[in-house]
Formats: structure tokens, C-alpha cells, sequence
């Protein structure tokens, strides 16, 4: 089959020179489509129904493959804002459109091939659809009014189903929480009844937010942790300093506890880190946040801006053909509005220039930054992903312009700014620098981001900063040593910086570095770290290596994501080991150490079993490590080993290195043998 690297850019098709014959041709290939898919799907069931939908011509089965699904819909909407430009001759258009020809020639014609009935993707190959979305996506940042059109489809608004957009062909269960029958039903009573036992309000509020999100998605922790930061619900002036993160884990814990949350069961993880809430213990979470005046919901309980005091905006991906009015639109907002969360649109810039506007979805002019400057309530600002398991085509974020985060400035009150996983952000405006309230900055998977602020250690109440994943990065500011009430960094780039830069910051409790440096840590390094641990809070450190010749300058495409490591492990084994002379050692208070693509060969004289006496926790992953030496690990815990192509050990070695072992996992490391792990690769002392 071919790759779509070879037929991208086709060069012997002939050009299509106006904007109304790229209009005509993609018309005829999606009627040629239309015909070949509804050909397929008769075949298969000649006694079949099929759905209307409104504004999209031909008809859509509702067992379609859903990629075959959203190319219909794409070249759709491609068309309308094609029109919108029959007077421009933009050149750069002709080569997206030539490709989404040839490709869309080649898919129709192994429709018409395909067997009846027969899985589509399949036959007709996955490389042309992800070929032919990848074009439309470069088109998406050429034609200005596609984002109007697509604002107008599936606009920003506050309510919506969550995630997966309620369309007019899916099923949608009933509406529980407003049936009378459920209000007097065991399982709601149940539920009420627990929720209003709890003594703490905190326990409360945190339940409320649940209701939220759509049935059955999963919630990560950490991201929670953030929310809960964001809205002031958990502070370090009202934990008596605590880990934030234990505090949040301890409600989760209670709500398992409770029956109100399920963990995700996670073959490879002894803690449990991922959630979700059966459905009718969702219903009822959304009865008791309309009764406690946290959220209000429409007909479907779906959330809506109708709530009380509207002091919350979800931006969320409609489902409708017309978009909803707007909140703005006849509320004055800006002086009690406190939260705005992305839920699962994917243009949020054009979302909030869409709630700026009142509704009007006319982007030839801009009034975001206007309007934004008014929100100095605002705690929350959250327009990244928030999605644990993430689907590359299905939660892709994107902005155009940076420009509304010149807006920020006034935002004195804000606590969590999330830009998680937003494509096309390569730099952050000093606006930032103002944020003086700001606790959570997280950056994660910005994979464009190249720089941060150089005035960003004027953020003197952050506590969290999360830059994991953005491998544009190659040093962190200066400035970042005046970030005094730091607890966790994510990230730290070597580069050109130096952890001289972070002496100061008494309160990091856990350290991510990611380092180029063969040699690293080197004698300042670690003298660096055990201050950290030893006068500090330090507790929890991770530190990946780099392999030579491997830049982290994109993000990994979906066919590279199982093979990267992989591929990081075997160059890394070509490398001659880096002798450590230094006698400095790990800070002794470590309680969970993590190391990738570790260069040694033999255990560094810095990583010395005698000294880590608290040390509970060992993650190695990748690397040319060959032995973990002789010595005990005497308090450890909780082991983990993964594509350690040359490590060799048997299983009553590992015994006897670590005594107090009772949970291992062991992933890709051929030459560990003889261990009694189950399937999953885990064992677990009984």
C-alpha cells in the first residue's frame, strides 16, 4: 500500500488554477463518494434505513466507520469556505487541494472494490484518510472563514454533551436526573445521602465538578489537582503547606471509598491515578449541582451558561447545524465570572472571540483582548486538553493567533492558566509575567513552545509549573530562581541552563530534568540536588537522557508513539559509557527516583543503594545499564524496569538486592528471566 508520504504532494496531477474549479472538482469527488459509500452500505443491508442530516447533501448510516464519517463531513465544510474566497488566488491553496484529489480518487475507488460489509478503513487503507485530514487540517490556517464555519457548526458555547459532541445520529440515554422516579430511587438516595454526610465542604465541592463531564470518561489526578488549585478549593495556606497532591489523592481515595469513583483498573500501576464515575452516580451529581446552585442543565444534562450567577463558561463542541446564543449576549459577565473551561472545543481562541462578540461569529474584526482585559476575576482560565486517554484526530487544539493572551495581563486573581497539548504556541507573551496570583502554569505538550518568559520568576505565588513535553525547549529562564514557593517543576531543560538556578527553591518538592549532557549529573549538579533534599522538601526526582543525534523538536506521530523509547534505547546503546569519578551522591530523603536512557553501564558512584535509605520507589527505563551492582536496596519498595535491552539479572538476584520488594513490573527487558510475573508483566507480593 502506499504511504501518504508519497502521494502528499502529487506532482504530475495537473493544477486546478480558480477557486470555483477546486469547488466543482471536490463536489464531484464528494458525490462520487456519497454514491460509493450508500452503493457499500445497500449492498450490505439492502433493508436498511438511512438518516437525513440537514445541510449535509446524500445520506449517513449509522454504523459508518467514524473516519469515514468526518472526511464527509471535512470536505463539507471544506467547500463552504471555499466559497467564501471565488474572488482571491491564493496559490497555496493548489497543493492541499490537488492532494485531497488524488487521494480522495484513490479512496472512492477502493470503496466501489470493497466487499459489502466490509470494514472501510481497512480496505480502503489508513494512510489516505490520515492523508487527506492532514490536508485539510494545513487548510484550515489558510482559509479564515473555515474557523467560522466550523465556530458556527460546532461552536464554542456554554453547555454540550463534554467530549464526544451530541450529533443527531447518536444515541443518547435518557435524562435521569429530571425524572421524578430517580429523585425517589435507592440509587439517587444513596448518593445524597453520602454526599451531605460529609463533615468537610471541601469533599463536597470537589464531588460537584464530576458533573461536568460527559458518561464514562476517565479523570486524571493530576489534572483535578490543578482544578482544584485553580478554584481555591485546595491552597498551601489553608493545608498547613502540605503536598497538594496527597491532599487531592486523599479525596479520591474517600470518593472510591464512598462508591462515588471507580479507579481504572491499570494492570501496570499499584496507585491508582485514573477515575471515572459510573452514569448513575453521575446523574445524581448533576441533580445535587443543580440543587447546591454549582452548575444549572438543560433538558439532555447537558451544563448550560443558564446556571446561577453565571459564574462558570464551558467551551464546548456543539452538535447542532446553528449555533446556541451566547452567554454574553444579554448578561454582563465580566465582573462575576470566575471559571472558563474548555471542555472539548477545539478553537478556543475563536471561542473566546466568538463569547466577546455576543454571538457574532464575524472574525474580520478583533475584540478578545478587549473583552478579556475586563475578566480581573477570573481564577480559572483552562483551554488546554484535559483528556486522559487522547485521541490524536479527535482532541486536536489549535489557535490561529496568540494574540488573546495579550488580554491576560489584568487577570490579578487568576490561579491555573492551562494551554495543555494547543498547537502553534511557540512563545508566551510578558503579559504573563503579570499573573501575580497565578499557582498552576501548565504548558504540557506544547510542542511548539520554544521559549518561556524571561520575567516569568515575577510569578512569586506559582506553585506548579508543568513545561513536560515541549521538546522546542533548550534552557529555562534566569529568572525562574525567584519562583520561591515552586512545589513541583515538570521539565527543567539543561540546555542552557543550570539547576545552579533552582538553589533557592526550598519548597520543590519533585523535579523533572531532561538533560543532553552525557555527563550529567556532575559534581555542582548534585550538590544542587542534595541542598534541595537535604535543607529542602525535595522528594521526588526524574531525569531523562537524550540520546545523541535525537532531537526532541516534534511531537511523536501516532505510528511513532510505541517505538520511541525503543528507538531511544538502541542509540543509546551504541554509546560508550560516561565514567562518573564523583564521589557526590543523591539527596538520602529521595522517597521515588525515575531514570531514562540512563548512559552507564554500571551503576554511577552518585547512585549509591547505602545512602538512598528512604528511597521507596525505583522507575529505570531505556538505557545501556547492564547490572544493578551487588548492594541493598534496602527500603525500595515498588520496582519498575522497562526496555532494558541489556540489563541482566534473575529473579532471586533482584530479591536479594531489594528485601522489602512488593510490587514489580517488568516490560521489554529480555535478559531479566525466570521472574513469576503475570501477562501484564507485573508481580505482586502476596
Amino acid at each position: 500500500m502506499a504511504s501518504p508520504s508519497l502521494i502528499l504532494h502529487p506532482q504530475n496531477s495537473t493544477p486546478i488554477p480558480t477557486i470555483p474549479q477546486m469547488i466543482e472538482t471536490l463536489s464531484d469527488l464528494y458525490k462520487k463518494l456519497s454514491t460509493a459509500l450508500q452503493k457499500h452500505t445497500t449492498q450490505a443491508e439492502p433493508n436498511k434505513p438511512t438518516q437525513q442530516i440537514p445541510g449535509i447533501s446524500g445520506t449517513i448510516d449509522n454504523d459508518k466507520d467514524p473516519k469515514v464519517l468526518k472526511l464527509q463531513s471535512n470536505i463539507m465544510l471544506l467547500m463552504e469556505a471555499l466559497e467564501t474566497m471565488i474572488n482571491n488566488r491564493d496559490k497555496k491553496l493548489n497543493v492541499p487541494i490537488q492532494s485531497i484529489e488524488t487521494n480522495l480518487d484513490i479512496v472512492i475507488k477502493r470503496v466501489n472494490d470493497a466487499p459489502p460489509g466490509s470494514p472501510l478503513t481497512q480496505k480502503i487503507g489508513e494512510d489516505y484518510l490520515d492523508a487527506i485530514i492532514q490536508d485539510v487540517r494545513t487548510l484550515k490556517f489558510r482559509i479564515p472563514s473555515y474557523r467560522k464555519l466550523s465556530l458556527a457548526k460546532t461552536v464554542a458555547h456554554s453547555g454540550g454533551r463534554g467530549s464526544h459532541a451530541l450529533t443527531p445520529i447518536e444515541f443518547v440515554l435518557p435524562n435521569l436526573q429530571g425524572d421524578e422516579v430517580f429523585d425517589e430511587s435507592p440509587a439517587f438516595k444513596e448518593v445524597q445521602k453520602i454526599y451531605y454526610e460529609f463533615n468537610d465542604d471541601i469533599f463536597r465541592k470537589c464531588f460537584l465538578y464530576f458533573a461536568v463531564f460527559p458518561e464514562n470518561v476517565v479523570l486524571k489526578k493530576q489534572f483535578l489537582t490543578y482544578w482544584w488549585i485553580g478554584e481555591g478549593i485546595l491552597d498551601v495556606k489553608g493545608t498547613g503547606d502540605s503536598n497538594l497532591e496527597d491532599e487531592a489523592g486523599g479525596i479520591l481515595l474517600k470518593f472510591v471509598e464512598k462508591g462515588l469513583i471507580v479507579p481504572v483498573k491499570e494492570e501496570q500501576k499499584k496507585v491508582k491515578k485514573k477515575f471515572r464515575m459510573p452514569p448513575l452516580v453521575r446523574f445524581a451529581s448533576i441533580k445535587l449541582a443543580i440543587e447546591n446552585k454549582f452548575l444549572n442543565f438543560d433538558d439532555w444534562g447537558n451544563p448550560t451558561y443558564r446556571s446561577f450567577g453565571c459564574d462558570r463558561i464551558l467551551l464546548v463542541k456543539g452538535g447542532g447545524f446553528h449555533p446556541p446564543e451566547a452567554p454574553t449576549k444579554y448578561q454582563n459577565l465580566e465582573e462575576k465570572m470566575v471559571t472558563i473551561f474548555n471542555v472539548s472545543q477545539p478553537f478556543p481562541d475563536s471561542a473566546l472571540e466568538w463569547l466577546a462578540k455576543k454571538g457574532d461569529v464575524d472574525m474580520r474584526t478583533t475584540k478578545v483582548v478587549e473583552w478579556l482585559l475586563k475578566l480581573e476575576h477570573l481564577k480559572v482560565l483552562y483551554l488546554g486538553r484535559w483528556q486522559s486517554e487522547v485521541d490524536d484526530e479527535e482532541h486536536v487544539i489549535e489557535v490561529l493567533s496568540l494574540e488573546f493572551l495579550e488580554g491576560l495581563r489584568k487577570m490579578k486573581k487568576l490561579r491555573l492558566l492551562s494551554l495543555q497539548g494547543i498547537f502553534w504556541i511557540n512563545e508566551l507573551p510578558n503579559s504573563i509575567n503579570m499573573l501575580c496570583d497565578l499557582r498552576v502554569l501548565d504548558l504540557k505538550c506544547c510542542y511548539n513552545l520554544e521559549k518561556l518568559p524571561g520575567g516569568i520568576g515575577s510569578l512569586k505565588s506559582l506553585t506548579h509549573l508543568d513545561v513536560t513535553g515541549c521538546y522546542m525547549l533548550n534552557g529555562m529562564p534566569k529568572s525562574i530562581s525567584r519562583l520561591t514557593q515552586l512545589r513541583v517543576l515538570k521539565g527543567f531543560v539543561t540546555g542552557k541552563s543550570s539547576l545552579n538556578d533552582l538553589k533557592g527553591l526550598k519548597k520543590l518538592r519533585k523535579l523533572s530534568i531532561n538533560t543532553n549532557s552525557p555527563g550529567f549529573p556532575d559534581a555542582k549538579d548534585l550538590r544542587v540536588l542534595r541542598e534541595l533534599g537535604e535543607h529542602g522538601e525535595l522528594r521526588n526526582l526524574s531525569i531523562m537522557w537524550a540520546a545523541e543525534g535525537l532531537k526532541f523538536d516534534q511531537p511523536p506521530s501516532k505510528t511513532e508513539k510505541g517505538t520511541f523509547i525503543r528507538e531511544l534505547t538502541k542509540q543509546i546503546s551504541k554509546l560508550t559509557a560516561q565514567p562518573n569519578d564523583e564521589t557526590s551522591e543523591l539527596p538520602k530523603n529521595l522517597e521515588k527516583l525515575e531514570l531514562e536512557c540512563l548512559r552507564e553501564k554500571n551503576l554511577p558512584n552518585w547512585l549509591n543503594p547505602d545512602n538512598l535509605t528512604s528511597l521507596k520507589k525505583l522507575y529505570i527505563r531505556g538505557g545501556s545499564l547492564e547490572t544493578l551492582g551487588n548492594k541493598k536496596w534496602e527500603a525500595a519498595e515498588v520496582v519498575r524496569l522497562k526496555y532494558m535491552t541489556e540489563l541482566k539479572i534473575k529473579w532471586r538476584e533482584l530479591q536479594n538486592n531489594f528485601p522489602k520488594l512488593s510490587y514489580l513490573q517488568k516490560v521489554k527487558c529480555p535478559r531479566v528471566t525466570l521472574f513469576p510475573c503475570d501477562a501484564s508483566g507485573v508481580w505482586i507480593k502476596p
